[in-house]
């Protein structure tokens, strides 16, 4: 999690290669990892709820496009059996 002007936000990205590169250059000690539908849906996606944690997408160079967990959860996960929330 990191912060920007106004939230705190958990960066998300549509790239592994983006995200590593990211990762490298902000966070030397972390490396990026996928998150599957399941793990998304049962523990991160409440977690972020509870805090009030903005799924944020970063594409690039671009400005981060910040999320509510509902559109990170159909945009990107809308395959999952589970409940919504």
């Amino acid at each position: 999690m990191t912060q920007d002007q106004e939230d705190v936000i958990f960066p998300f990205w549509l790239s592994s290669y983006q995200a590593q590169r990211y990762a490298k250059k902000h966070w030397p000690q972390y490396q990026a990892r996928k998150i599957s539908s399941y793990d998304f849906n049962t523990a991160l996606l409440p977690t972020l709820k509870r805090l009030n944690v903005h799924p944020t997408l970063y594409r690039g160079e671009d400005a981060p496009l910040k999320l509510t967990t509902r559109q990170m959860q159909s945009w990107f996960f809308q395959n999952s059996k589970l409940k919504t929330l």
